[in-house]
């Protein structure tokens, strides 16, 4: 019978095994005043157009961290697509408030990216100055 020390340590290993073997992490952002519906750039392209690719298996979504120059209340959309706007898809959305400060990370769990698809990330309400996106994703070969 194993410890409880033991099976922590077997679950941390399993769980950066499975957060490793991830797409490179990604920046999305959007500089200047940002308004309710903007998307976020992924490489100098709005993501709604090119996104992020995703090729993997058993697809997650495990954080999203978002950065502001201004105090402002914003919610921050993360969409999946097929490219050019095409089957652009809601899948998960963080809230900032004024009270969080310049920036904030959010744990997510439960939030399936199928693979295949590219995302994007949008602003869905509220405004922002600069903004800066960062998302961890994860998923099997």
């Amino acid at each position: 019978m194993l410890d409880c020390e033991t099976l922590a340590f077997i679950e941390e290993t399993i769980f950066q095994v499975f957060v490793n073997s991830s797409k490179p992490n990604q920046w999305f952002t959007k500089t200047g005043n940002v308004i309710s519906g903007a998307y976020l750039n992924n490489g100098g392209i709005p993501s709604n157009v090119v996104g992020l690719p995703f090729g993997l298996n058993n697809g997650q979504l495990i954080k999203v961290w978002i950065g502001k120059e201004d105090a402002s209340d914003l919610n921050v959309g993360v969409y999946t697509h097929d490219g050019d706007e095409v089957n652009l898809t809601l899948i998960h959305t963080v809230s900032m408030l004024i009270a969080d400060g310049r920036t904030k990370s959010f744990d997510v769990s439960g939030v399936s990216i199928a693979k295949d698809k590219q995302i994007a990330l949008r602003l869905t309400s509220g405004t922002g100055k600069n903004i800066k996106a960062f998302i961890i994703t994860s998923g099997t070969e």
